[in-house]
């Protein structure tokens, strides 16, 4: 399971996410998938298609029971760090050497 917190000062909202929005979205590939949050706050998927590349969706709640994960196609000035345990995002302009709409 799956579940989405948002925080505020007045209290906080825990939403599950649905399991059916996991699944594999090309089951023909290996692949391995990862979550990370944008510096944005939004929370990414990111998967990775072993020699081929990587997709990126962003998760768009439609209401407070059904969720889509949209393509994301230009992470701006976002870079992406994938590991196995923990992802992490950045501001790439902030860090000297960082390139922008990358992931490593």
């Amino acid at each position: 399971m799956l579940f989405s917190c948002e925080v505020k000062r007045d209290g906080y909202k825990l939403r599950q996410i649905p399991s059916y929005s996991l699944e594999n979205p090309d089951p023909n590939s290996v692949w391995e998938s990862h979550l990370v949050e944008s510096p944005g706050g939004d929370l990414l998927r990111v998967i990775q298609k072993h020699n081929d590349g990587f997709m990126v969706y962003k998760l768009v709640w439609l209401d407070s029971r059904n969720v889509i994960w949209e393509e994301v196609t230009n992470l701006g000035d976002v870079a992406l760090f994938l590991g196995e345990n923990h992802s992490i995002s950045v501001v790439a302009s902030e860090f000297v050497g960082c390139r922008s709409n990358s992931i490593c």
